[in-house]
């Protein structure tokens, strides 16, 4: 498994701004895959990320994965809908 180095980026929650280091990454295995608002289907599409693209890991909740996007954007992905960059699946 290629695990990235570690990056550091500002996240916002609960208008608290706190800093969150890269987990590692991922790769989209599906041919298009929504990128979310929020951990959950009922949360707004925002982004689409695509087959083969590898996305940086900073957090996990109930099987989804908050990423950031080689744009550089960042939003959650159904973690089921990806893979270890070593072509095994997640989780």
């Amino acid at each position: 498994m290629v695990v990235a180095p570690p990056t550091l980026i500002a996240a916002q929650q609960n208008n608290e701004l706190r800093t969150v280091t890269c987990k590692g990454e991922v790769a989209v295995a599906a041919d298009t895959l929504n990128v979310r608002s929020g951990p959950g289907m009922a949360f707004k599409v925002t982004n689409l990320a695509y087959k083969g693209e590898n996305l940086k890991i900073y957090q996990e909740s109930d099987g989804w994965i908050y990423v950031e996007l080689p744009s550089g954007k960042l939003g959650w992905v159904d973690k089921k809908f990806t893979r270890n960059i070593d072509q095994s699946p997640v989780g």
